[in-house]
């Protein structure tokens, strides 16, 4: 597993070296808008974030766009397993997202990853809460999306991914994950 998060971070890391490359020196002086390059006062930068998913039943979190391609967030979440999309068998905790926002492909403007430490799990079949401390299991989400980085305010965004759930005495799950939600600028 952390084997497929490193692979995806160093890829994700080599895009934007290469594609830094290819910016003309006088690209900041003209805009356009089907490019993500754009003049920093547009750009947000402190943003607050919720969604909703399938997978991922509900998430919260903060977040810091470090550049015009990269953001990072922190985020709390709560994920449902072992047939359970509902709140009987869920699993909570903190973790990370780390996005990369690029020129607009088709329908696609982000790719992110996602990964969340369970802190607190529930199985309601067997009637069990797993009292271990601290770690309960992992969540990992990787997907594309749509997501507004230059608009202050309220923005809607939504992302289409892979994720991997694997909670302590659960089964783990592989399935694709499908998520709305919202973010708001506050900087």
């Amino acid at each position: 597993m952390k084997k497929y998060l490193l692979i995806t971070f160093f890829i994700l890391i080599n895009v934007q070296i290469s594609s830094e490359q290819n910016v003309p020196p006088y690209a900041n002086e003209y805009l356009d808008s089907n490019q993500l390059i754009y003049n920093n006062h547009n750009i947000r930068a402190l943003f607050f974030f919720s969604s909703v998913g399938i997978l991922e039943i509900f998430s919260i979190g903060l977040g810091y766009q470090v550049t015009e391609h990269w953001s990072i967030s922190l985020k709390g979440s709560l994920t449902g397993f072992e047939g359970g999309f509902l709140l009987s068998n869920s699993a909570g905790g903190y973790g990370a997202k780390v996005a990369y926002h690029f020129n607009q492909v088709f329908i696609f403007n982000k790719a992110s990853i996602e990964y969340t430490g369970h802190l607190s799990a529930n199985i309601d079949y067997a009637g069990l809460y797993i009292d271990e401390p601290f770690y309960k299991g992992s969540f990992v989400d990787i997907n594309i999306g749509y997501e507004k980085v230059i608009e202050r305010g309220i923005n809607f965004w939504w992302s289409i991914g892979y994720c991997i759930n694997d909670v302590k005495y659960a089964k783990t799950l592989y399935l694709p994950s499908i998520k709305i939600g919202i973010n708001y600028s506050l900087l």
